[in-house]
């Protein structure tokens, strides 16, 4: 890491700028890949001159200039959007780079900054880890933008993944998680608090609550399976007819999840993912109270969006939100604790609303995917964290000392929403039956 450092910037940059142009090359080959027509890939062979295909094609940004030439075959601009993916990348691994490890603006506000107060060796590891963490992300919410643009649909084969890796990174080093504090003494940082499950009021390891103890305690071990295996279930085919009685509906369910052909990959995951979360809840550590924040993280980011799926379901009877964008903010809370998700639902909309607008202005149709949105959010909070944190920890304070602050403010943010959308769907009955009286 030392050698690494003593590079210069400006090349460290370059470096980082380059291997974000291939990522996001490898974003876009996962994409075509994934895609409901594999075929669609300007790599496929469909097109006349595949014949003079070279290897140039297959090079980050040339290849997609020489690919033009199969406009006719899969649209004028197709290549338009994977080339801006692998630019945007590479300019994105560069800017978090620079502004997580050049400046070190997430530790600390730039206290660390060269020139200021020269960083520690922990300083330098905790940076370069947190930058690869967001790096990984980035690249799972890349993929799931690309695919979601082009059919309106997140698949699993890259929330699932990006989900197990977010935790466990978390359980293999707890300082991956969002930074809230640094304990600065000269000649750098000491130490640094990392985002846990009751933080703001109670940090690891000084004030971390005796019921949350591992392996003494037994209770958070139940609710991170619960919350593990909840997780894996809910990615299972779903038929709940519940019309012939409820044990019969439950026998439909469990066959019905059981014949399904993810069946044993979900198997596969909740016995090894189960054993790994008791391996990390025996040795406990920093370790334990990563991976108890990144599946509270997971919980409240799944939560929020379902909760405002059942709740649109029911008011306007269909479906406002896929159940990709559901897996895709669980992922992103793995990464970032259950606090983020809470930025990151409230900032999506805002995001969405300027896109959305400029969408219907230019007659593109009324249907808008909401994946990335919730990825431009995750990458605006990143880089403003320090001003969402410190704008809104305190509200944060009475709610994160209850032992089941998570499932708190799941339960209060679904009755606030319903209450808002149950007195919309009011007002717009009353308004429907005013104007059939007056008609």
């Amino acid at each position: 890491m030392n050698a690494f450092v003593e590079i210069p910037l400006a090349y460290r940059l370059a470096l980082m700028f380059a291997a974000g142009i291939l990522l996001g090359h490898l974003a876009n080959l996962l994409a075509f890949a994934l895609s409901s027509d594999p075929r669609r890939s300007p790599w496929s062979g469909l097109h006349p001159y595949d014949d003079k295909s070279r290897w140039l094609d297959r090079l980050p940004l040339v290849g997609w200039f020489r690919l033009s030439r199969k406009s006719d075959q899969l649209g004028r601009a197709f290549w338009v959007l994977p080339l801006l993916a692998e630019l945007g990348m590479g300019a994105l691994c560069a800017g978090l780079y620079y502004w997580e490890v050049g400046l070190g603006m997430l530790l600390s506000g730039g206290q660390v900054a060269p020139g200021r107060i020269p960083p520690s060796p922990i300083t330098w590891e905790i940076m370069h880890a947190l930058f690869g963490a967001h790096v990984a992300l980035s690249f799972f919410m890349l993929v799931a933008t690309l695919i979601d643009f082009d059919e309106r649909v997140i698949p699993d084969e890259i929330t699932v993944p990006g989900t197990l890796i977010g935790l466990m990174l978390a359980a293999g080093y707890a300082w991956t998680l969002m930074p809230v504090d640094a304990h600065i003494k000269p000649p750098g940082i000491q130490f640094v608090e990392f985002m846990t499950l009751v933080y703001p009021g109670r940090s690891y390891p000084d004030q971390w609550p005796a019921w949350l103890e591992a392996p003494k305690q037994t209770l958070p071990l139940f609710v991170a399976l619960a919350v593990f295996w909840f997780w894996c279930l809910s990615l299972l085919p779903w038929l709940w007819l519940p019309r012939r009685g409820f044990e019969k509906a439950v026998r439909m369910f469990v066959g019905h999840a059981v014949r399904s052909p993810y069946f044993p990959s979900m198997l596969t995951i909740a016995v090894c993912g189960g054993a790994g979360i008791v391996l990390v809840w025996s040795l406990g550590g920093p370790g334990w109270a990563a991976l108890l924040s990144a599946l509270a993280g997971l919980a409240m980011g799944g939560g929020l969006i379902w909760s405002v799926r059942l709740i649109f379901a029911a008011i306007l009877g269909k479906e406002a939100m896929g159940f990709g964008d559901v897996t895709l903010l669980a992922m992103i809370g793995t990464y970032m604790g259950w606090q983020a998700p809470i930025f990151i639902f409230f900032v999506a909309p805002c995001v969405g609303l300027v896109f959305g607008g400029a969408q219907w202005a230019l007659g593109m149709g009324r249907e808008i995917p909401y994946g990335p949105f919730l990825c431009l959010a995750t990458v605006a909070v990143i880089i403003a964290w320090r001003w969402f944190w410190g704008m809104f920890m305190d509200y944060f304070q009475p709610v994160a000392n209850m032992p089941v602050s998570p499932i708190l403010m799941l339960l209060s943010l679904f009755v606030v929403v319903g209450c808002l959308f149950g007195a919309v769907k009011l007002a717009y009955r009353s308004y429907q039956h005013r104007k059939s009286q007056i008609a």
